[in-house]
């Protein structure tokens, strides 16, 4: 989990640091593909995503609007894998 966390915070960090990146894939939908490809592809685990959406990166890793924004435009994905999880939840029982 750790290593996938770290991937995530690189994530924001190239998204921070370069404009021509930023401009590109600072949308709500481009995020949301994006992680989706990365939990589709078993890159990224759910309890990961949320722990990094719950827990914000060092202030001195990436600029903290740059981090809440991104977790913003997250957010529908973050909802979309606790849905998913309440469903095999039920299904289990």
């Amino acid at each position: 989990m750790k290593e996938q966390t770290y991937f995530l915070y690189a994530f924001e960090r190239l998204i921070n640091d370069h404009n021509k990146i930023h401009r590109e894939l600072f949308h709500t939908k481009t995020i949301s593909e994006i992680f989706y490809k990365f939990y589709d592809e078993d890159i990224i685990e759910q309890d990961t995503f949320i722990h990094w959406y719950e827990n914000l990166p060092s202030k001195y890793l990436i600029d903290k609007s740059i981090s809440k924004k991104i977790r913003q435009m997250a957010k529908e994905f973050i909802q979309w894998l606790n849905q998913s999880d309440d469903q095999e939840s039920d299904n289990e029982k």
